[in-house]
């Protein structure tokens, strides 16, 4: 059930190659000091197309054949919310903070889910010993030139999302009145001069958690939902918490230490679901 992920496409010719981690290192939690933007006067600036769109649910999508089992609400509103709730998340779990429709605009989690959710350029290029940096379609484009410096400087930009591509998600995410600052944050670089964020390192694999749902009751805007995170890939794996396998049975027993969420979703049209409240049940 995760996010569909394009990245960047680095062939790496060189035998020195830093290794790829699911957390971002000092480097990568630099300030925004540490990144260098380029003038783009004599670069082009063509918009450059994104990859296949990222996943994601609407509320009247079908439902995927291979889903987890819901353990506690085994019914399609219970799998719908579920897949919803997914739409908030972030690699390996939710950076969300407690917010409500007044508070969620200084939430940083808010910036960084948008970007995660957010479909990343289609800019192939390839960096070796001999060839140096090739990038065949873009060639002189400020974009190129910018991951170029940061892979000659030994740095691991994987992916690249414009800045109003982010927006755009974070107001499908959140609603049309979301607000936030561009900014560097976790995995993720701001250049404002070439109005990119630049991810730095992997955020691939099996880390996106599987909602379980554990309650739920329609509004008359939307719904309001209590969900659990817990790790499932498909039907036929083991749903566990930490490496122990839950059932409708141990459930309660195995989950009581565990973070709850309370998600609050506004239905805006076509069954477009915008978070418009969480809260964290201790």
């Amino acid at each position: 059930m995760k996010r569909l992920t394009g990245i960047i496409f680095l062939i790496v010719t060189m035998l020195v190659c830093t290794s790829c981690t699911a957390m971002p290192s000092n480097t990568q939690q630099e300030d925004s000091s540490s990144f260098t933007s380029f003038s783009t006067a004599d670069l082009s600036n063509e918009k450059i197309p994104s990859q296949n769109e990222n996943y994601y649910f609407s509320f009247e999508d079908d439902l995927p054949q291979d889903l987890p089992p819901q353990l506690i609400e085994d019914n399609e509103t219970a799998y719908r919310l579920s897949l919803t709730v997914s739409n908030f998340l972030f690699y390996g779990g939710n950076r969300l903070d407690d917010f409500d429709e007044k508070t969620k605009e200084n939430a940083v989690g808010v910036l960084e889910t948008a970007i995660f959710h957010t479909t990343p350029l289609n800019l192939n290029y390839s960096y070796g010993v001999g060839e140096g940096f090739v990038c065949e379609d873009y060639p002189n484009h400020a974009i190129t030139k910018l991951v170029e410096t940061l892979v000659r400087d030994g740095r691991e930009p994987t992916a690249i999302f414009y800045a109003d591509d982010v927006k755009d998600t974070a107001k499908k995410l959140f609603g049309q009145a979301v607000k936030y600052k561009d900014a560097d944050v976790a995995f993720y670089g701001y250049f404002p001069e070439e109005k990119v964020y630049v991810q730095f390192g992997e955020l691939s694999g099996p880390r996106l958690p599987y909602p379980q749902i554990t309650s739920y009751s329609k509004t008359e805007q939307g719904y309001t939902c209590d969900a659990v995170l817990v790790a499932a890939l498909d039907k036929d794996t083991p749903i566990t918490i930490d490496d122990i396998t839950l059932t409708k049975e141990n459930f309660e027993e195995l989950t009581a230490k565990t973070a709850k969420y309370r998600y609050t979703f506004t239905n805006q049209t076509d069954g477009i679901f915008i978070l418009t409240g969480l809260k964290i049940l201790k």
